[in-house]
Order: C-alpha cells, then structure tokens, then sequence
C-alpha cells in the first residue's frame, strides 16, 4: 500500500483495539500474525440494510420477478467472483453467496467495462484466455448486454449505470428453450429500465447514508 512500516502497524493494533482484525501470537515469526474478524460481518450487515444500492435492489429483482416471471439478482464485484446483493426466484443464487466472474452473465457484464479486472482473471497470461475475455468484453459492450447458456436456463444481465464505471449487474435466469431472439431483446430493454432506475439511486451526488454507533 506504500505506507511506512510503523504506520501499517499503528493501523493494525487500531483495529485489533476496535475488535476488526484479531491478532495471534506466533513463536515461528517472532510476532503476530493478523486476521479479520467476524465484526465486520457486523459492519457489512449495517451498512446493507442503509444502501440504496441493496434496499433499492431488492425491490428491483422482486418486481422483474414478479413482471417477467424470471428468477432474478443483482451482483457486484468481489475479486474473481462476483457477490449477490439480492434475489428473488428460488432458482437464483442466495443472497451474500459468490458466482465466479467468468461464470454469470453479471460477471461478464462487469468485467467489459473493467481493464485491469479482466487482467487479474488471467494470471497465467495464456493468449487464447485473454482474447477470449476480450472478445467477450467487446461483445458485452457493443449490445449493451451479456447472455450465458448453462445447460437449460440461460442468463441475461445488464449494467446498472454508474459513474465512472457500472458497479453492479441485473441479472435474469430464464429457460433456454423459451427464450428466442425476440425474447431476448425484448428481455434487456425491460432489463435496462429496470437498471436506470436502480442508477438513479446510487447517484454520487445523493448523501450518504449515516450508520449509528458500531456494533
């Protein structure tokens, strides 16, 4: 992180002090070691119940639901995966539970609108994986969308509007037989209403949201 050794360590005995990090002796490194605690499941917990992004989401993915029939979710970034924001339909994933990126259409959607994210998907640097990604990146961006066939049911995601970049995905879980071209545009324009709307919620000039006292 380029901070000076002494700074690092006051910060870490901060957040043991504070219950975020836990610290452990350990006889065969002449120190500690230190990991996070479960406090910031806390923290998380607090901090979803207040953003708009999820409070909005859930309403979102409920009404795509109960409009198009299809299960939906919403999803962001988390490293090589993406995390589930919201859902509602029994065959979407459970919320807080991670989908790897390359797998989901959410995580398609994100990844071509993120260069250095597509390049952490690839730490091997095999040519046939970066134009892949790539390919699928231009794709993504050039129809507004992204489509992912597993098996019989197919999933079809859109960015929600953010800015400098989309932050989260919608995404829509349908039956593959059912779904033909038609279906499909007609599927991401309701889709992308849906994910401007959400946008609007998460405008960077809106406050944010004030937590109380930590857990």
């Amino acid at each position: 992180m380029g901070i000076h050794d002494r700074t690092a360590r006051r910060l870490l005995h901060t957040f043991v002090d504070e219950g975020y990090v836990d610290a452990r002796h350990d006889p065969s490194r002449h120190g500690y070691v230190f990991s996070l605690s479960p406090r910031l499941f806390a923290l998380a917990g607090q901090l979803a119940a207040r953003l708009p992004l999820v409070t909005c989401g859930e309403r979102a993915v409920r009404q795509l639901h109960e409009h198009t029939g299809f299960d939906a979710y919403l999803v962001i970034p988390s490293y090589g995966d993406v995390l589930v924001l919201a859902r509602a339909g029994d065959r979407a994933p459970d919320p807080w539970s991670l989908v790897p990126a390359t797998e989901c259409a959410g995580g398609n959607v994100l990844l071509a609108y993120r260069q250095s994210w597509r390049d952490d998907q690839r730490p091997d640097e095999e040519n046939t994986t970066r134009l892949d990604l790539e390919a699928r990146a231009a794709e993504v961006r050039h129809h507004g969308y992204a489509v992912l066939a597993q098996g019989d049911i197919t999933s079809l995601a859109v960015p929600i509007p953010m800015v400098p970049a989309p932050l989260a995905a919608l995404v829509l879980l349908c039956q593959t037989r059912a779904l033909s071209d038609a279906d499909r545009e007609a599927l991401s324009a309701v889709l992308r209403r849906a994910a401007a709307r959400l946008g609007d919620t998460h405008d960077p000039r809106r406050p944010s949201p004030s937590l109380p006292g930590g857990p």
